[in-house]
């Protein structure tokens, strides 16, 4: 059997989380563990909780052999997700994080709480998938679903545990999509301002 672990930043019943759940779930000889947010935790990038209580509940979730909410990060939900696995005595073959609501692409990357979860896996000497889709009202998702399976498939054995296979797919239908292009990580520029300076006089 092949083992993955599911995680995300958008929350445990996000509908991207969902559809990947159901994708990697209907596949032979495939099981799925999840733990994930109890909660929308975007942003977080890869920041783990040193103070206070973290809570871990398990419930169910369609699709998964076994699942698990949290109060904590992304990066946290993974931590205890490959604990709890390894209670079990469960060997994870992969670490998918996703599928995130808004692409993740340049400087996004360094914030994203779904690339967090990845790199955690990562530091953690297992191989990670960090998956979204491009836009934050999305709607189409087994195309990004398709593609993570085919490509983790034809790169299970290139892909190595110091490695993040992040991959953005636009939101639409799976037809439409044109083709699969590998490119490096690019900038992406913000107005990074919290507020305007507003003259009074």
């Amino acid at each position: 059997m092949i083992n993955y672990l599911v995680s995300n930043d958008d929350g445990i019943r996000a509908a991207g989380i969902t559809a990947l759940i159901k994708a990697l779930s209907a596949q032979k000889d495939v099981n799925v563990y999840v733990c994930a947010p109890d909660g929308q935790r975007s942003g977080n990038s890869q920041s783990i909780s040193l103070n206070g209580t973290v809570y871990v509940k398990e419930t169910d979730v369609e699709g998964a052999k076994r699942a698990w909410e949290t109060s904590g990060t992304p990066a946290d939900c993974v931590k205890i997700g490959i604990q709890k696995c390894e209670e079990l005595g469960i060997s994870l073959d992969m670490v998918f994080a996703g599928i995130n609501m808004g692409s993740n692409v340049g400087k996004d990357t360094l914030y994203s709480g779904t690339v967090g979860a990845a790199k955690e896996a990562a530091v953690s000497g297992y191989k990670s998938v960090a998956l979204s889709v491009a836009g934050h009202h999305c709607t189409h998702f087994d195309g990004a679903c398709n593609i993570a399976i085919e490509y983790v498939d034809k790169l299970r054995d290139f892909i190595t545990p110091n490695m993040i296979l992040n991959i953005n797919v636009p939101d639409l239908p799976e037809d439409k999509i044109k083709g699969v292009k590998f490119t490096k990580l690019g900038p992406r520029y913000f107005r990074d301002r919290f507020w305007e300076h507003v003259d009074d006089g």
